[in-house]
C-alpha cells in the first residue's frame, strides 16, 4: 500500500511518499521554502533573505532466503540553508549537510544480536563577504564512521553489550588574511574506541548498568584511556522509584565560539589540537519518579557536571606564537521538575528548571552565554469533538548573559596603507566591551496556540492547522547589535496556517 502526504504552510511546502517494495519498504520526504515575503512587515517591508530545503529517505530490506533474521537499512539526509542579504555591504551565509548510511541488524539463533553501521556525513558553513569588508571564512567537516555493536541476553534476563567504533574525520577551516591569502588551518585524524556494558536486569525492582569506554586511538588531542559509566533504577514501591547515573565523557571536536556574540552565524567545528587535552566532563545525576495515580505522575531530578577541561578561543592572543585555543574549566548544576496529567481527552504538563553554569580560565570566572537561571514550560492538549484538537504552550526563561557594549571609537588602521589618502581614510569604528558576560538580557516569555482539524474524505485525509505565535505580542529581545548597540527583537504576533493532504 502506497501513501503520499503533501502540505503547504505560509513559509514552506513539504511532502512525503512511502510504500512497500519486495521484502521491504521505503519512504521519501522533503521540504522547501516557498516564500520570503510573508514576514516582510516585521523587517521594515524587506523580504526575509531566508532560503532552505531538506530531504531524506529510508529503504528497508529483509529477505529470509538470502540472510535469515537480518534486516538492511539504507538512509540519507540532505539540507541547505542560505541567508542572502540584499544589502551588498552585508555578508551572506550558507550552511549545508549531507549524510549517507547503511545498517545491518541480525538476530542469532541464540539471544545474540549484531548491529553493523557505516555512515558518511559532510557539513559546510560559509561566510560570503561581498562588499562588507570582512574576510571570507569556510568550515567543512567530513566524518566517516564504521561501528559494530553486539549484545547477548542471558537466561536470567541480564544483558552483555560490547562494541567498537572507528572514525576518520577531516576538519577544514579556510581563513583569509588581510592580503586575501586563503589558508586551511584545519586538520584530520583517525580515532578508535571500544566499549563494554553489563546490565543487571534479573532483579524485579532493581536495574543496574555498569560499563566503560576505552579510547584506543585519539584523533589528535590526548585524553584518558578509560571512561567509566554506571547507572541504576530502583522501584521502592510500584508508584515510587529512584534513579541515578555517573559517567566520564570526552570528545575530540570543539566549536570555536566568541563569547561576546549573543547571535553567532559562524561557529566552526575543528579537531582539538595535540597541544591541548581532550574536552572532558564528569556527570552526576540523581532523581525520583512518583506515580500519584494512573493519570498523574511527577519527576524530580538534580544534576552536577564538572568540566575538567574544555578548549576556548584565546581572547588574549597578540602574536603568531600564542596558541589559538587555551584550556578552561567549568561546572554546571541544577534541578528539574516535571509533572504530567493525561486522560483520553486532555493532556497537561508543567516543567520547571533552575540551573547554574560557570566557565573559569586563569584570568576570570564568568557565566557562559547559554546560562539561564529559571525556565518554565506549560502545555495543554485537548481532543475536541469532530476530530478537532486544541494545543497551547506557554514558556518562560530568565535572561541569558551577554557582554555589554560600553562605547565606540575610531581606530587607526594601517593594514591598507596603500589606499589611505589621508588620516581620516585609515579610521574605522571599533567597539569597546565591558566585562565578559557581566550583564543579562531581559527575560523571555511567549504564548502559542493552535487548532487542528482532521478530515477523512475516503480517498484521502486532509489535515488543517491554524497557529498563533506570540499571542499577546510580547516584545522579546533577540540580541543587541555589536556595531550600534541597537536592540533587535524576536518575531511579534504571527498567524500561520498549514494544509496537509494524505493519499
Amino acid at each position: 500500500r502506497f501513501s503520499a502526504t503533501a502540505g503547504v504552510s505560509l513559509l514552506s511546502a513539504k511532502g512525503m511518499i512511502e510504500g512497500p517494495i519486495p521484502n521491504g519498504s521505503f519512504f521519501i520526504t522533503g521540504r522547501k521554502s516557498i516564500s520570503n515575503g510573508v514576514l516582510k512587515k516585521f523587517v521594515n517591508e524587506n523580504e526575509l533573505p531566508i532560503d532552505f530545503y531538506d530531504a531524506s529517505f529510508k529503504l528497508t530490506y529483509a529477505n529470509p532466503k538470502i540472510f535469515e533474521n537480518t534486516k538492511f537499512t539504507l538512509h540519507g539526509l540532505f539540507s541547505e540553508d542560505k541567508l542572502n542579504n540584499a544589502d551588498p555591504n552585508t555578508p551572506d551565509y550558507k550552511w549545508s549537510n549531507g549524510n549517507w548510511g547503511v545498517k545491518m541488524f541480525s538476530v542469532g539463533s541464540v539471544p545474540f544480536f549484531l548491529d553493523l553501521r557505516i555512515s558518511l556525513s559532510n557539513y559546510k558553513n560559509e561566510i560570503i563577504p561581498k562588499q562588507s569588508g570582512i574576510n571570507p571564512k569556510r568550515n567543512e567537516l567530513t566524518d566517516f564512521t564504521a561501528a559494530a555493536d553486539f549484545s547477548y541476553v542471558y537466561d536470567n534476563k541480564n544483558e552483555l553489550w560490547a562494541g567498537i567504533e572507528v572514525k576518520v574525520i577531516d576538519a577544514k577551516l579556510f581563513l583569509a588574511n588581510r592580503l586575501g591569502f586563503v589558508a586551511n588551518t584545519g586538520t584530520d585524524g583517525l580515532g578508535t574506541s571500544t566499549y563494554m556494558k553489563y546490565k543487571f536486569l534479573q532483579f524485579e525492582n532493581l536495574g543496574i548498568d555498569i560499563g566503560a569506554r576505552l579510547n584506543l586511538l585519539d584523533l589528535s588531542a590526548k585524553g584518558d584511556v578509560l571512561e567509566p559509566r554506571a547507572s541504576f533504577k530502583y522501584n521502592i514501591t510500584p508508584a515510587i522509584g529512584i534513579k541515578g547515573s555517573y559517567g566520564v565523557f570526552q570528545q575530540d571536536l570543539t566549536t570555536i565560539v566568541d563569547n561576546r556574540e549573543v547571535l553567532s552565524l559562524f561557529d566552526p567545528v575543528i579537531i582539538i589540537g595535540d597541544y591541548l587535552k581532550k574536552a572532558k566532563a564528569t556527570h552526576y545525576v540523581l532523581g525520583t519518579s512518583v506515580k500519584l495515580s494512573n493519570n498523574l505522575s511527577c519527576d524530580l531530578e538534580g544534576y552536577y557536571k564538572k568540566i575538567n577541561s574544555m578548549p576556548l578561543l584565546n581572547e588574549e592572543k597578540n602574536s603568531y606564537d600564542d596558541p589559538d585555543l587555551i584550556t578552561a574549566k567549568g561546572e554546571s548544576y541544577g534541578g528539574e521538575f516535571l509533572t504530567k496529567l493525561s486522560t483520553n481527552d486532555i493532556t497537561l504538563s508543567a516543567s520547571y528548571t533552575m540551573s547554574w553554569a560557570f566557565i573559569e580560565t586563569d584570568l576570570i570566572r564568568y557565566y557562559p552565554r547559554y546560562d539561564a537561571r529559571h525556565s518554565v514550560n506549560l502545555s495543554m492538549t485537548i481532543n475536541l469533538p469532530y476530530e478537532f484538537q486544541f494545543n497551547t504552550n506557554w514558556s518562560y526563561h530568565s535572561g541569558n548573559p551577554f557582554t555589554q557594549q560600553v562605547g565606540y571609537y575610531d581606530k587607526f588602521d594601517l593594514n591598507d596603507y596603500l589606499n589611505c589618502y589621508g588620516i581620516f581614510g585609515a579610521l574605522y569604528p571599533f567597539t569597546i566591551y565591558g566585562n565578559l558576560n557581566a550583564k543579562r538580557l531581559p527575560d523571555y516569555h511567549r504564548l502559542d496556540i493552535s487548532v487542528a482539524k482532521k478530515l477523512n474524505l475516503g480517498f484521502m485525509k486532509l489535515y488543517l492547522d491554524i497557529s498563533a505565535i506570540n499571542v499577546y505580542d510580547r516584545k522579546n529581545i533577540y540580541y543587541f547589535e555589536q556595531e550600534t548597540g541597537k536592540r533587535v527583537n524576536m518575531l511579534p504576533f504571527l498567524l500561520t496556517g498549514t494544509v496537509k493532504v494524505e493519499l
